[in-house]
């Protein structure tokens, strides 16, 4: 009796193949999307670092010249610094983008200034008067109706310095 061999190779069929490759685009679209919830989260948490740090060099300021800072001239002279990556463009003005908006305290709150920005995950962070949190409240409405959702109120648009204007940084950042 001869044995008999079989000639054909063992392999994988076309739709285990194809079974493989479902289960691979399944688990990789998983690990995107779990990426990017961190990603925003990380890009929140150093907004909220910076608008805490430049909140704190706000007070110095004013402890030190009995005056609130006003202005960019001010601004510089503190020394502060953002983590730019962690920052999106969320205002509009129609022409040009803007982002984290001083909010200098007026006659109306003279004790109360506000720092807002967006994060690249399109929160709205604020820091009012040193208390920084998650905004309820949508970015929009110029710098008068931003600094009012952040209860300080501006006569006009001069009582703020947008740290991000017309697509650009400020060069002392």
């Amino acid at each position: 009796m001869k044995n008999r061999i079989n000639n054909f190779s063992r392999g994988f069929t076309i739709v285990e193949l194809l079974i493989v490759i479902v289960v691979i685009g399944i688990l990789a679209s998983i690990t995107i999307v779990a990426f990017n919830g961190i990603q925003g989260r990380a890009n929140d948490v150093a907004v909220q670092s910076d608008l805490t740090n430049i909140g704190k060099k706000i007070q110095v300021f004013y402890a030190t010249y009995d005056r609130w800072p006003q202005g960019n001239t001010d601004l510089e002279a503190m020394g502060i610094s953002v983590s730019k990556p962690a920052y999106g463009n969320h205002f509009n003005n129609g022409t040009s983008f803007y982002n984290v908006v001083y909010c200098w305290p007026s006659t109306t709150t003279p004790d109360y200034f506000a720092i807002v920005a967006a994060s690249k995950s399109g929160s709205v962070i604020e820091n009012r008067n040193g208390t920084v949190r998650k905004a309820s409240y949508a970015y929009t409405g110029g710098s008068t109706g931003i600094c009012a959702s952040a209860g300080s109120t501006i006569q006009s648009g001069s009582a703020r310095d947008w740290l991000y204007s017309n697509d650009a940084w400020q060069p002392f950042l």
